[in-house]
């Protein structure tokens, strides 16, 4: 179950709704911070995603596609420039890390999701933005521990690895 207090704004979350008997679902919004005009919604077990972008005097419309969630998180980004904060789709062994790392997150354990991040990024995975929001969760472990200078450390790779990051990290920093 997801904590949403626990949630910060601008980092991406997969949804799970039931379980595999009752027919679950994987729905992952793509968004983009840049360009408020487009927004991207993918359900994995449909293989579809449909993007909405605004026209007629502002509203968006529904533009589906039908195609796996890597190829569909190509497609946003290559047309409109709307990237996947991660993508759900690929099972390796460090997305089950940071899976993982997040779990010890919400139980409080925070030395033990500090660990599974530090896993994630020692991995040889070269996707940027997993990178940079591993990062950026470690951080917020680190700031739990009470370690905030090494949290602002964390908090510059992350934007280093996906600037996409630099407002979530600048209100963090605020915060703490």
């Amino acid at each position: 179950m997801i904590d949403f207090s626990k949630m910060e704004p601008g980092v991406p979350y997969p949804l799970n709704f039931f379980n595999v008997a009752d027919g679950s679902y994987n729905i992952h919004f793509f968004h983009s911070l840049h360009n408020l005009s487009v927004v991207a919604v993918h359900v994995q077990e449909g293989s579809f995603g449909i993007v909405y972008w605004r026209e007629k005097r502002g509203l968006f419309i529904p533009h589906p596609t039908k195609m796996d969630e890597e190829s569909f998180a190509k497609f946003t980004k290559r047309n409109f420039g709307v990237i996947a904060g991660m993508n759900t789709q690929m099972k390796s062994k460090s997305l089950d890390l940071f899976f993982e790392g997040d779990q010890h997150f919400q139980k409080q354990n925070y030395q033990k999701a500090v660990f599974c991040y530090d896993k994630v990024l020692s991995s040889s995975d070269d996707n940027n933005q997993r990178r940079g929001l591993a990062h950026y969760k470690k951080a917020l472990a680190l700031i739990e521990m009470g370690n905030k200078a090494g949290a602002v450390i964390e908090l510059d790779k992350a934007v280093e690895e996906d600037n996409t990051l630099s407002s979530s990290a600048k209100a963090l920093l605020q915060k703490s």
